[in-house]
């Protein structure tokens, strides 16, 4: 068995920011890790950017925060009454309830409600998500009221309509025709929002900053830094038939070192099933 430690520096800090909007981060730090922390550079960078009423283009990997980095403003803004409605769409419905858990987190510190717009929903139950603050959807989702009838896609267009803040979260995963149809969807959202006299906001938060999602909005571009700690990789030789035993065992010495997640890659999606199917545990 070999070894390598992977380092990695963490992203630089930066408190040049609005004492309330840096209040508000360190209160949903120590609510959800136990220590208030200062946000990153280009956390504080979005900070100031949203702040002032201007869009962002958010460009980080993974652990970096994004989502954080846009909801913190946003949130501030909904509750100083800035702003009244705030529209996040996220790729899959696994993104969005990963990270549901964190607007739940900010909607439990600043008494704000979060709703979530989901297909099959009653023409009673979308007017009730859309009129509160936060709002999360999928493009699947809202496209399913589309196909609905003209009362279904009517009302929710109108109701997209009055978001004064859009934000594209892992945007890098809209591509080819789910960013086209984005596109059209926004471009609508603009024309009649317009009519209304509102002017919404497009953030658009990616690891990949493509031309195509540049030119949806035209935000200025932050950069930055993922906040990963130093990793050592293990190598452990083995034949195909103790492989498994190999990763359970593996796994099994991180979580007795104190390890909070594991992360297992295998080479094919079989082996994967087996591994889940054989050592899975029921939710309590």
């Amino acid at each position: 068995m070999s070894r390598v430690l992977v380092t990695n520096q963490l992203p630089a800090t930066d408190d040049d920011i609005a004492p309330s909007l840096l209040t508000l981060f360190r209160k949903y730090t120590l609510h959800t890790s136990g220590q208030a922390y200062l946000p990153f550079r280009h956390q504080a960078q979005t900070f100031r950017l949203v702040a002032e009423g201007r869009e962002a283009l958010l460009v980080a990997g993974t652990a970096a925060g994004k989502t954080l980095a846009i909801a913190i403003p946003l949130f501030h803004k909904l509750q100083v009454g800035l702003i009244s409605r705030v529209l996040l769409m996220y790729p899959t419905i696994a993104l969005m309830e990963d990270q549901r858990r964190v607007m739940d987190d900010l909607a439990r510190i600043t008494g704000l409600e979060v709703a979530q717009i989901q297909g099959g929903m009653s023409r009673t139950k979308l007017i009730k998500a859309l009129s509160k603050p936060v709002i999360l959807a999928t493009p699947d989702e809202v496209y399913w009221f589309f196909r609905k009838n003209v009362k279904y896609s009517g009302l929710l267009i109108y109701g997209l309509a009055l978001v004064d803040e859009l934000v594209l979260d892992e945007a890098h995963l809209f591509n080819g025709l789910m960013l086209r149809n984005f596109e059209h969807l926004w471009r609508r959202v603009q024309v009649l929002a317009r009519d209304l006299g509102k002017s919404p906001r497009l953030h658009i938060l990616t690891a990949t900053p493509t031309e195509a999602l540049k030119r949806l909005s035209g935000a200025p571009e932050i950069r930055g830094q993922s906040k990963c700690a130093d990793v050592r990789v293990e190598f452990r030789p083995c034949n195909r038939f103790d492989r498994g035993e190999h990763i359970v065992q593996a796994v099994s010495e991180a979580l007795a070192a104190g390890q909070r997640k594991v992360l297992v890659v295998c080479n094919s999606a079989r082996m994967t099933h087996q591994l889940f199917e054989s050592h899975r545990v029921d939710d309590v």
